[in-house]
Order: structure tokens, then sequence, then C-alpha cells
């Protein structure tokens, strides 16, 4: 029943991602269940339920990256950018020993450097235990440049060709790199004003909050906000937020 300490902006796509996930959870324990009962066997639970995913959100405690907090007697956190997605943090702990001080330190999921819209991660020098992810540590991946390249192409093809493009996308992180893409290419000229439909309630609302923390963005997409656009914003963007208007 401790509190859960976060970023302001990881506390609201809690307030989402929770319960979506939480959701998933029932649909596939239901699912599994009706199979098993079909084969004789005992139904399953999901890992966690809605009420659950909405009952642990009345623990967020949201606290502002870079400064020092006492958690608990003998122990410190800060948390630092982790430049992964919006919100995404580093966690630093100290903990008072007998004799000494130990300093632990939490990786979380690490961006790149120059990633999209966030800023790149914060460097620690020091700790005495490290727990780093390595998801991606024995790959090497193309360019960002080629990856862009490679959807204008795509988009420019479609739109000379008469022809649509389906974009399937995570609702957290890429979508919203997507729009900012779109956004650029339309700023810049390489696009022409084309219909571009956000099908996906989750991915509207993921949108919504990055678009409400805007301090948090790197300095290339804060400079899109001082010259008065919205970074995830186009002429002809439409959302569909309900079934019934993405029909």
């Amino acid at each position: 029943r401790g509190k859960i300490i976060t970023s302001p902006p990881t506390a609201e796509l809690c307030q989402i991602m929770l319960l979506d996930s939480a959701h998933i959870q029932e649909m596939d324990a239901e699912w599994q269940t009706r199979k098993n009962n079909r084969q004789g066997k005992k139904g399953v639970l999901p890992l966690y339920t809605m009420e659950d995913a909405e009952e642990s959100l009345k623990y967020l405690s949201p606290m502002e990256r870079d400064q020092i907090i006492t958690v608990e007697p003998g122990i410190k956190a800060r948390l630092r950018n982790a430049g992964h997605i919006l919100g995404s943090s580093i966690v630093e702990l100290w903990i008072e020993g007998m004799n000494e001080e130990t300093k632990i330190v939490f990786s979380g999921d690490l961006g790149k450097q120059d990633q999209l819209i966030v800023k790149d991660p914060y460097e620690i020098f020091a700790a005495d235990y490290l727990f780093i992810e390595s998801t991606y540590g024995n790959r090497l991946h193309r360019s960002f440049e080629d990856s862009k390249e490679e959807l204008l192409e795509a988009i420019q093809y479609a739109v000379s060709h008469g022809e649509k493009v389906i974009i399937p996308a995570f609702a957290l992180e890429r979508t919203q790199e997507i729009l900012y893409l779109l956004g650029e290419f339309y700023r810049d000229g390489s696009l022409p004003v084309i219909p571009v439909y956000l099908d996906s309630p989750l991915a509207i609302k993921a949108t919504q909050i990055f678009r409400k923390n805007k301090k948090y963005y790197d300095e290339e997409a804060r400079a899109i906000v001082d010259q008065g656009f919205d970074p995830f914003d186009m002429p002809n963007l439409h959302f569909t937020p309900t079934t019934e208007e993405s029909m």
C-alpha cells in the first residue's frame, strides 16, 4: 500500500494505460477460461483486473525529476530523464547502511540520443550497483534518417497514386512520433494537405497527454511550439474516439 513515485507525465499516462492493460488482462483470461472449459480444464484469472488498476491509481505520488526526496528514513531517491517516452525516468537510490551509504541506479527503458519529442537520456556517472535494461544490447539499428526517409517516400508514393497508407502503431510513443513526423513533412512542404485519421481512443488520449506536457519536450519540439505550431497537429487531421466515428 505504499506510494508509487513517478514523474508527473507517467502518473497521467498510468491513468489510461493501466486501465487499458487491465481490460486486456480480463478479456484474455475470459477467452482462455472458455477454451479451458471446453477441454475440461480449470479457468484462469487475470493477473490484475480493472478494479485492481483503479485501486492502484490512488497510490500514485507524482514528483518532479532532478530533486532528491526522502522516501523513508535512511532512503533517498531522485528521478532522472531516461529519454525513452514522455515521463520515463532513471531512478537513483541512496540507502544508508551501518557504516556507509550505498547508491543503486535502476535505468528503466532507455531512449536513444536525438530521440523525437523528449530530451536525451541523462548521463549518470557513478553507482555502487546498476540495474540496466538490455533489450537491444546486441543489435544494431538502421539510422533514424533512413527510416524517416522511407516513411516519407511511402506516403509520397501513395499520394501520387491515389492510394491510402495504413500505419499500425503502438498507442503510446510510436503514434505520437508518427504524428510529429507527419506534421514536420507538412510544414517543410514534403507533403501536401492530406486527410490523416488517428483511429484509436487510447492513442488519442495519450496524444492529449503529450500535448499538455510541453515542459518535457526537447529543444526541437519546443521550437515548434514557440513558432505557434502544435507538434502533433496538421491540417485535415481527424481523431475518431468512438466506434461510430471510426466507421
